[in-house]
């Protein structure tokens, strides 16, 4: 349990100890925490993980790159394991660990808040399900709400938007549920998923002023999103159509046939049947005395680079098979 605590930078939350703290410069003085708040007692952090590894009238010199320390664990007191309370006993750590996470985020210290909250949400969700009553749905309620309000700080927003939709689930007129999610949807760029939860909102609660800036700054952003679409789709459509004209540059016009050329070619002395045959005729020889000359350059290269023919791999004959017959008579030796 101390080595995942340690490795997952998690401090114990369910445990008081009392310390004996002296540092370079200081005399030795006495303080009773909760682990998990050293901070606010005025215990630094590395002096709080080292409380974890220690036992009772244990003296521990710890040296950190600012100061060193001379501690000594007085008592530590493990609170109550969590099946071994009531519900009455676990709805009250719940508000407890509630407060302390409260505490935490008003003074900014955002990652232990998130603590206190999960080990709340972790908590309400141990009761059993036929003792649930109004006052644990309360609950659960203000701690996913303050799990989104630190995600969005933290700006993890997907985490953020499923607590909000956790919320929403069971109260679909939750305000805060409604505002927040629709700025995880915002910073996501889900402009129409944040502009239906702020006009939801605005149906419950048509005075909230952050709601009404909200939109507007939503449907603009929207609006901007839309206009750069469009100007990336005319420039990618006005580069395709460059570069179809380069390659049809490149590539010059269709090559024409013998019967356009002559058409286009003929003289008007030749416009008669008979002689637009003639000249036509010639064409194609022409054409052929082309290929004929392609055709003997083509097999001058060829002699004078023969090319190397591929030995044919010889296949392997399988060896002769003989199949051998047993009639009744004879008799198999047994080993």
């Amino acid at each position: 349990e101390w080595y995942q605590r340690r490795v997952r930078g998690k401090p114990c939350l369910t445990g008081k100890c009392s310390l004996s703290i002296e540092s370079a410069g200081s005399p030795a003085k006495e303080i009773l925490f909760r682990l998990g708040d050293g901070d606010s007692y005025g215990v630094p952090y590395p002096v709080e993980v080292c409380t974890l590894t220690m036992i009772r009238n244990e003296i521990c010199f710890l040296e950190t790159p600012h100061t060193d320390y001379t501690l000594k664990l007085l008592s530590f007191e493990k609170e109550k394991a969590l099946y071994k309370m009531t519900t009455e006993e676990v709805l009250g750590s719940v508000e407890e660990l509630k407060q302390r996470g409260n505490n935490a985020y008003k003074v900014n210290k955002l990652r232990l808040a998130k603590l206190y909250y999960e080990r709340c949400v972790s908590y309400v969700e141990s009761v059993v399900k036929s003792e649930q009553d109004e006052r644990c749905s309360q609950l659960l309620t203000a701690c996913y709400l303050n799990l989104a309000q630190v995600y969005l700080k933290i700006e993890d927003y997907t985490k953020a938007v499923a607590h909000c939709t956790t919320v929403l689930w069971t109260h679909p007129k939750c305000v805060k549920a409604l505002y927040r999610r629709a700025v995880g949807n915002a910073k996501l760029c889900f402009h129409d998923e944040a502009i239906t939860d702020l006009t939801t909102l605005l149906v419950h609660d048509p005075e909230n002023k952050e709601a009404r800036q909200l939109l507007q700054t939503v449907r603009s952003n929207k609006q901007d999103k839309a206009q750069k679409e469009a100007s990336n789709n005319e420039i990618c459509v006005s580069e395709r159509l460059k570069r179809s004209t380069r390659k049809k540059g490149e590539n010059g016009p269709p090559q024409k046939s013998v019967w356009d050329e002559a058409e286009e070619t003929c003289p008007p002395e030749l416009a008669t049947e008979e002689a637009y045959e003639v000249y036509k005729g010639a064409l194609e020889e022409k054409v052929k005395q082309q290929k004929a000359e392609e055709a003997a350059r083509q097999a001058e290269y060829d002699a004078a680079n023969p090319k190397k023919k591929k030995k044919k791999r010889k296949k392997k004959k399988k060896p002769a098979t003989t199949e051998v017959t047993i009639t009744e008579s004879e008799e198999i030796p047994v080993d």
